[in-house]
């Protein structure tokens, strides 16, 4: 009975191992398994982390520093005069310094404030690009099939058609010149199924290097997705959005305000430091004398000022002028590049949705010249020669369409992320176009 059981379940364990490794993920699962797995963002995520400690540690100077001292130390005089005693010296201090005036500490607790905002944009950006990370690389992996797919069609078909062509030959009713032809065709389309595969290989490892595992099925694309217009449907509007919401723009934003507080850090350089200190010790030596156990308390404040420093203060305050013309000039750049990228996602959307409308039209008018030259072939007024060019005309529309359509998603989501509004919520969205079937 024992025996029966154990019999039974390996099949089952089989089976739910098979169905476990078969499972077909979609855009949603892909993203969610990047979150906790992709290196690049978790890296920038415990950078985040840890860049928010630095407004308590700039504030720490500016808060009391309490100081316990404490020294047990026996003196054994090898040579001394002879009022000299080996003893054990006892020293206890206590001491409490509070930063009164420190104008460069102030600037640094302010800028330390700037630089975790800056790491917050850091990490907002880290989230935008690795949901494009992983739209770009799902719909690569689903692009890439496709692509095969069309091409294994086409291939299938043109070796359809030699083998016509040679049965043809032999009944002397084709030439040596359309096989030439046909053979050509043949080995023209195995290259390019070569080429498919190894895109497609290319395409699954790259998605698995985000979501940590092997892709082996995914969600396909609906055959039939309304692919809207965009709004605003004004690329100034976009560029604005831009402009508002990029972390990369606000990134070196706050990166020129760093920069100019630097040039104040600097010069306040010049001004005075005042310090509160209190300070209690109990001691009983004094120049290596014993001497009768002595308490105190000191209480005062401390001035300083630096009046000569050798030229460093002017010397490093030029220095972060240009730091800060630097940093006003990578700004420019930034916004200038963005600017750039997102002009060019908008009108790649808007050039995406003509171009799906032209290969849906495209591929009906293919298809339908193709059964007209196949007729023409059968009542021999077409040649094998029409009927593959006919045959090549389908297969590039299928391929135009397909690339229309992910063309559309990629540029789509090109515009979200530069005008640094892409989501969460655009994942779901994009989500519902797949189907698991």
């Amino acid at each position: 009975m024992i025996h029966l059981k154990a019999k039974c379940f390996i099949p089952i364990s089989l089976f739910f191992f098979l169905l476990k490794s078969a499972e077909v993920l979609d855009l949603w699962n892909c993203y969610n398994k990047a979150k906790d797995y992709d290196p690049k963002y978790q890296s920038i995520y415990h950078e985040y982390q840890a860049g928010l400690t630095l407004p308590k540690q700039a504030l720490a100077p500016l808060l009391p520093q309490l100081n316990l001292s404490y020294s047990n130390l026996k003196y054994d005089f090898e040579e001394a005069p002879f009022y000299y005693r080996d003893y054990r010296a006892k020293t206890t201090s206590i001491s409490l310094t509070q930063a009164i005036v420190d104008m460069p500490k102030i600037v640094e607790y302010q800028q330390s404030k700037i630089r975790r905002s800056m790491f917050e944009s850091k990490l907002n950006y880290a989230k935008q690009d690795l949901i494009k990370r992983v739209i770009d690389a799902y719909f690569e992996v689903l692009y890439c099939e496709e692509a095969l797919r069309v091409v294994e069609e086409e291939k299938k078909a043109i070796f359809e058609q030699l083998k016509m062509i040679r049965r043809l030959f032999e009944a002397g009713e084709a030439t040596l010149a359309d096989i030439h032809d046909a053979e050509s065709r043949y080995s023209s389309i195995q290259l390019k199924a070569i080429e498919a595969e190894k895109n497609l290989y290319v395409a699954k490892n790259n998605l698995k290097r985000i979501i940590g595992e092997e892709p082996i099925e995914l969600a396909k694309l609906k055959e039939e997705i309304h692919f809207q217009e965009i709004e605003p449907s004004n690329v100034e509007e976009w560029i604005r959005l831009a402009k508002e919401n990029n972390n990369v723009i606000k990134y070196y934003a706050l990166a020129k305000d760093v920069a100019e507080k630097d040039i104040r850090k600097q010069t306040y350089e010049y001004f005075p430091k005042v310090h509160l200190i209190a300070t209690f010790a109990e001691t009983n030596t004094n120049n290596y004398l014993r001497t009768e156990t002595l308490s105190y308390y000191a209480f005062g404040f401390q001035v300083r000022f630096n009046l000569f420093s050798g030229g460093y203060i002017t010397a490093k305050r030029s220095e972060l002028v240009e730091r800060f013309k630097q940093s006003e000039k990578e700004y420019e750049s930034t916004v200038s590049d963005v600017v750039q990228q997102v002009t060019e996602s908008f009108f790649g959307v808007k050039t995406a949705l003509v171009q799906i409308y032209a290969a849906k039209t495209s591929l009906k008018s293919a298809e339908v010249a193709l059964e007209s030259t196949k007729k023409g072939f059968k009542a021999g007024i077409r040649t094998v020669v029409d009927v593959l060019n006919a045959e090549s005309t389908v297969y590039k529309a299928k391929m135009d369409l397909v690339k229309a359509k992910y063309d559309y998603i990629k540029y789509l989501i090109g515009l979200k992320y530069f005008s640094g509004i892409l989501s969460e919520e655009d994942v779901i969205t994009i989500n519902n176009w797949l189907s698991r079937r």
